[in-house]
């Protein structure tokens, strides 16, 4: 039997010199980068193996910031109460962001929140050492939650190991979120870029950053 050539889905994506505002001047022209991406598998099946439909969905989520859209998608519960989605992994290099990013995953691993965390966000005493308190839950929390710079080249190995175990777990029962890394492209940044002297956008790394979605849904070949 003859294969048939692979089928494509093509994303737009905004050129370095284009903006995001609809008020800023910039048409449809202006987005000229078009990317190949290969279409998605059948749901629930990936390589001949049946995927277990009843687990939850798992996203990976990329400029997390402190975690906040994640945090929705986590809260979605099925009518009998379990989770729909669960996050397999979240990236941010924030290191403030970081750690409230990696709270949540920790906080996620509780059926009902420890008591000790409701003491120390009334005030009642310093932070406690979750790690020595509920060491495997704290472990689960630091590998969903990873601190890192997307971009760089040690965080595309990581973040690859992540998204082929992610596959393996799910196959393509897996969803990609994540924040829009725009702030070398949004009003206020280009407007802070215009008073920097000699700045060149093609040397600012921000403007491709977008390559990461790409690089990513190539990895994954997502649902959605």
């Amino acid at each position: 039997m003859q294969s048939t050539p692979q089928q494509e889905l093509r994303l737009r994506v905004l050129s370095t010199d284009a903006a995001h505002h609809p008020r800023s001047g910039f048409g449809i022209d202006d987005v000229h980068h078009l990317i190949s991406l290969p279409c998605l598998p059948k749901p629930g099946k990936r390589r001949g193996r049946r995927i277990d439909v009843s687990k939850p969905v798992q996203i990976v989520d990329l400029f997390s910031g402190p975690g906040g859209l994640g945090e929705g998608f986590s809260s979605c519960r099925r009518s009998d109460g379990s989770r729909a989605y669960a996050i397999a992994v979240s990236i941010e290099k924030d290191p403030a962001a970081h750690k409230t990013l990696r709270l949540r995953a920790f906080l996620r691993q509780f059926n009902e929140y420890p008591q000790e965390y409701y003491s120390w966000i009334a005030g009642k005493h310093e932070c406690p050492d979750w790690k020595e308190l509920y060491p495997r839950q704290w472990k689960a929390a630091e590998n969903e939650a990873l601190c890192a710079e997307l971009g760089k080249p040690e965080a595309a190995s990581l973040l690859s190991e992540r998204i082929s175990a992610t596959r393996r777990l799910a196959g393509d029962r897996t969803l990609l979120i994540g924040g829009p890394p725009c702030q070398a492209y949004s009003l206020a940044g280009r407007s802070r870029n215009a008073g920097i002297k000699d700045y060149r956008p093609k040397n600012d790394d921000r403007h491709f950053l977008y390559r990461e979605y790409c690089r990513v849904l190539r990895a994954m070949s997502p649902a959605v």
